[in-house]
């Protein structure tokens, strides 16, 4: 019962890290079009965008791997998911 609960309000925390990312996604192409278009319009710089871009996919994929960790507890391939991500 509490791993099926684990499971369940984990899911809020991927979700969550998936509509970051495509916000952060949305960012980057808004950055690259202010590059081409006029240049008073560009309010936020590419290199930013992309650093927000990647903290979202190292929180989504760091939710994952801690997720597996705690559902699947007796694997010895926990330590090298986490340091993938």
């Amino acid at each position: 019962r509490h791993d099926l609960s684990l499971f369940g309000y984990g899911h809020f925390f991927i979700f969550a890290a998936l509509a970051g990312l495509g916000s952060m996604l949305n960012l980057v192409t808004e950055s690259v079009a202010g590059e081409t278009g006029d240049s008073a319009k560009k309010i936020i710089s590419e290199p930013y965008a992309m650093g927000m871009l990647m903290s979202m996919l190292v929180v989504f994929l760091l939710t994952l791997t801690i997720l597996r960790e705690l559902m699947c507890r007796r694997s010895s391939h926990n330590v090298i998911a986490m340091l993938l991500a």
